[in-house]
């Protein structure tokens, strides 16, 4: 685990309402040890069952909508029920950034998947997770797949590995007392 926690969070959730509130699923089952996704979720069944209300952009084996239990540590253990959805990722090579391929592409998924009424979100400059169903999945590989075939970008389907529990104890630091 690295010193300081890592988290990744989701600046513009897309599911967000007044009953939201963020837990965390721990990354380093999936190879990226102290790093920790802020989930955006509202609660089902008391304080145990919650929605996932955004697309997950690290986290493995769920989707937006679905729903995940937590333990005592607010941190997800476990996929209650999946809802259908997918999400889909896809990550710039780095060497997009600099070259106007980033400006470019985010303009090409921002007009298709909004014109396709799909919902998504980004982290960085090249990094997106969009949610879709099973019908809508032919436009969007459509529109990535240029990309991804010049080696500008990679994607994956976040349920190709499953939900795995964490592994790595609470990150939480206590601040400090304030002065008195």
């Amino acid at each position: 685990m690295t010193a300081e926690p890592v988290y990744i969070g989701h600046d513009d959730p897309v599911g967000r309402c007044e009953r939201s509130g963020a837990v965390l699923v721990d990354l380093a089952p999936f190879g990226e040890p102290g790093f920790f996704e802020q989930l955006v979720v509202a609660p089902v069944e008391g304080l145990e069952v919650f929605e996932v209300r955004c697309v997950p952009l690290r986290a493995y084996g769920f989707s937006f909508g679905d729903e995940v239990g937590l333990g005592m540590t607010m941190m997800v253990e476990r996929v209650v029920r999946r809802k259908g959805n997918r999400t889909l990722r896809v990550l710039l090579a780095p060497s997009a950034e600099h070259d106007g391929t980033a400006a470019t592409f985010r303009e090409e998924v921002d007009g298709r998947a909004s014109a396709l009424g799909l919902l998504f979100e980004w982290n960085g400059w090249g990094n997106v997770a969009i949610n879709v169903t099973t019908e809508q999945i032919a436009p969007v590989i459509e529109c990535i797949g240029g990309y991804v075939d010049r080696g500008l970008a990679f994607w994956e389907w976040s349920e190709t590995v499953p939900f795995k529990p964490p592994t790595s104890p609470w990150p939480h630091v206590w601040p400090e007392a304030p002065p008195e």
